[in-house]
């Protein structure tokens, strides 16, 4: 959980939040809620912590989607119709009505709304 955690914070390193003190606080924070005893006592400083390598870990999987062959995309784009087909849809009343958001968001940190 820690590492997942880490990484949430690891790909955010280009916005604006993580120069941010109070962010930088809160989040550290509440990382060290996640972390087992003997992480509490390694990790004590979040300045300390290099967080480059998670970067550039999520840059390169993003590079891989955009670099995906357009036969790769299609069968990404079946299998999310597939999701959509089953779980899109409900019978209220006898009839069939598209649910407008039934997939959760992906993890990360919360950044804020507006």
């Amino acid at each position: 959980e820690t590492e997942e955690v880490a990484g949430f914070y690891g790909r955010m390193l280009d916005h604006d939040y993580t120069t941010k003190d109070v962010f930088r606080k809160n989040f550290f924070h509440d990382w060290r809620k996640v972390m087992s005893p003997e992480e509490r006592k390694i990790i004590t400083n979040l300045d300390k912590c290099d967080f480059r390598q998670i970067d550039v870990y999520y840059k390169q999987k993003s590079e891989e989607r955009k670099a995906m062959t357009k036969e790769e995309k299609q069968e990404i784009k079946k299998k999310n119709e597939a999701t959509v087909e089953e779980y899109g849809f409900c019978n209220i009343d006898g009839h069939k009505q598209r649910i407008g958001n039934f997939k959760i968001e992906p993890p990360g940190l919360f950044r804020g709304r507006g």
